[in-house]
């Protein structure tokens, strides 16, 4: 098989970028955006489309994209610096001036969207620019540093008591005191409220110490920077069918838990914290998303589907900044009350096709935007702002 050029290794990314945005946007319209103010009964129902939805997409999905998202922010990463440094310069100071507008913006971002994960990836760049010299072990010890370091920082995992309990003992959350608040907020007083009211309940603490997103985000971006450095990425190698098949099999997990073996799933509040379920859980995961990357990297590279793939993702991997707000910015308001009201109404399923929709929007609107100009809007501002100069922005 022959090498392909440095160019045609970033349309893969970009397609592995828009899967996971497609992921994500998929997880959150299922959950309507955390927009549903009260109870109710949805105008049409597919039972078991609905219960997929429920159990797989929202359960997977959602990390799974955040993970992707993640891993490639490392990749990314680790491209760029290394480009600064094969020009003679030292990146490291506009990148943390870069994650800084990232972090500024994600935080604008999380008064629409408490989920948002833009303010998280920044904080995991500034890690990468302290490991960006490291040798890949050390990278690796890191890696498994970050997976075990919710088990160190509290010791919950251990104590068998529930979520619910876990939120209440350390944070003081009462969970249906918290969502009636926020249904009341979101029902009676509008947009404003709501944005005031996701600033007054944001928590450090969550964020850093309890929270196990953030240390998972930090692990996805550590192997996407061993990944980008030693070039793996590259199309030049073959995946055998054993690997591939193995990554087919892992992908096969998710559909196994539908059975929800040992009541694992089931009521999740009430799902008692152990170490085993944490190792269980994010170990899924993480296979998942390794499984989807290999998988995904043979499709692209050893099938004749590259150009599907590249019509349907890559212009949305591409301005995957962009279109993650822009997701917001629509969907937000079509399922909040004080908007269109929508959440609630549509079953599961309907939303989920109703993301699927948008993103098909969306990809036709990043085709045709790209035609025209090098950037997405947002990020060339976002380049724009970096290098504090007016980039290039027409296509000539």
């Amino acid at each position: 098989m022959k090498n392909v050029s440095f160019s045609e290794r970033i349309l893969y990314i970009d397609v592995l970028r828009g899967c996971a945005l497609l992921f994500i946007l998929l997880a959150h319209s299922q959950s309507f955006f955390s927009c549903l103010a009260e109870p109710k009964a949805p105008l049409f129902r597919i039972p078991f489309g609905d219960a997929i939805c429920e159990h797989v997409v929202y359960l997977y999905m959602v990390d799974i994209g955040f993970l992707l998202f993640a891993f490639l922010f490392g990749v990314s990463f680790s491209i760029q610096m290394r480009r600064a440094e094969e020009a003679g310069k030292d990146f490291r100071g506009r990148m943390a001036w870069r994650l800084a507008l990232l972090f500024a913006v994600g935080l604008v971002h999380y008064g629409l969207y408490v989920s948002e994960v833009l303010s998280m990836l920044a904080v995991c760049g500034f890690g990468l620019i302290m490991m960006w010299r490291w040798k890949w072990k050390l990278l690796s010890l890191s890696a498994l540093c970050c997976v075990l370091m919710p088990l160190v920082l509290h010791k919950s995992w251990f104590e068998n008591i529930s979520i619910m309990e876990y939120l209440t003992s350390h944070f003081g959350i009462d969970i249906d005191n918290f969502e009636t608040m926020r249904r009341n907020h979101l029902q009676v007083d509008g947009f404003w409220s709501q944005v005031i009211f996701h600033y007054e309940h944001l928590d450090y603490r969550w964020f850093i110490h309890g929270g196990m997103r953030i240390w998972f985000l930090m692990t996805a971006a550590i192997l996407g920077l061993m990944c980008g450095k030693m070039d793996l990425l590259r199309g030049q190698r073959r995946i055998s069918r054993s690997l591939l098949l193995i990554a087919c099999g892992v992908l096969s997990v998710p559909i196994l838990t539908l059975f929800d073996c040992g009541g694992l799933w089931r009521n999740y509040g009430a799902m008692s914290l152990s170490w085993r379920m944490y190792v269980l859980y994010w170990g899924i995961h993480f296979s998942v998303m390794l499984a989807i990357v290999i998988g995904l990297y043979y499709i692209y590279f050893q099938t004749r589907c590259r150009d599907f793939l590249n019509v349907m993702f890559s212009g949305a991997g591409r301005m995957a900044f962009t279109c993650y707000i822009m997701q917001s910015l629509l969907m937000v308001p079509f399922f909040a009350p004080w908007g269109f009201a929508v959440a609630g109404l549509l079953s599961p399923l309907i939303a989920f096709v109703a993301g699927f929709v948008l993103f098909i929007l969306q990809a036709w609107f990043c085709h045709v935007w790209l035609e025209r100009f090098r950037y997405g809007p947002l990020e060339y501002l976002w380049r724009s702002a970096t290098y504090l100069a007016w980039q290039p922005f027409l296509r000539k």
